[in-house]
Parts: structure tokens; C-alpha cells; sequence
């Protein structure tokens, strides 16, 4: 394997791919991370990208949202086991999975709502051929 295959392995993902659904989710352990809100108010349409975490200590299947360059939350535990698997699999393909959410008040911090594909859906669309994924994934 040469330094451009091993580069591509290890490389972030570089193709973005927002995805959508009927799935709601709110972004849990959001409180330990206010900075990531500092720019947002509720009611605020914001993208987060999820990033499947190596080394979480509280969580081995852990899902970051990332807002910006910040964590703002997780995905809760039982959805984090069950999209981390597919999202992992569209970053190998070489996809940044992305949702856009609201931005809102919850017991007094700051979260985001999603709504979601399922994961069987999401990993249906990234067992197509890449011609059929060409014009992203379904709204």
C-alpha cells in the first residue's frame, strides 16, 4: 500500500452529506458543552456533523454532534449503538454526515432537535452504487 492509499484511509472524509428523516432526536450531554451555543439562539436552523468518537471513556459507540469546530452533544446512548455503525460506513465511503436541526431550550441549556433517517434507511442509500448516490441523499 503506498503513502496515497494510507493517506486516504486516515484522512477526514471530505464529501458532505446531510440527511434527513422522520426520526426526531434531541442531542444529549449538551450541558457540558455551552460554548458550542455561544452563536446560536432558539429557534435557529444550525447543522451539526457527526463524528463517531474513538476514545470516549463513558460511551464506546459515542456519536459526536459537532457545531462548528465545537462538540454541542451526543446522541443518546440506545441511537448512538445503532448509527454509529452506518455512519462510520458512510465516512469510509468518504462522506462528512451532516442533519440540520433547531436550536432549543431544554431544562435549561441549550440543545439541538433533529430529525433523522433511520439507520436502516441511511445504510440502505449507502449500499447503492455510487451513481445512484450522485444526487445525495433522498429529502
Amino acid at each position: 500500500m503506498g503513502l496515497f492509499d494510507r493517506m486516504k484511509r486516515t484522512a477526514r472524509p471530505s464529501v458532505p452529506l446531510a440527511v434527513t428523516g422522520t426520526v426526531r432526536r434531541w442531542l444529549v450531554a449538551n450541558e457540558y458543552h455551552p460554548g458550542a451555543y455561544k452563536a446560536t439562539r432558539p429557534g435557529e436552523t444550525v447543522t451539526v456533523e457527526f463524528v463517531a468518537e474513538r476514545d470516549n471513556e463513558y460511551d464506546v459507540n459515542a456519536v459526536a454532534a459537532h457545531l462548528g469546530p465545537q462538540v454541542a452533544g451526543y446522541l443518546g446512548l440506545g441511537p448512538a449503538a445503532k448509527y454509529r455503525p452506518v455512519i462510520q460506513q458512510a465516512n469510509a465511503l468518504g462522506y462528512r454526515v451532516s442533519a440540520s436541526g433547531v436550536v432549543e431550550t431544554v431544562d435549561g441549556s441549550r440543545s439541538v432537535r433533529l430529525s433523522l433517517p433511520t439507520p436502516e434507511a441511511l445504510a440502505a442509500w449507502l449500499a447503492l452504487t455510487d451513481d445512484q448516490r450522485a444526487d445525495g441523499f433522498p429529502a
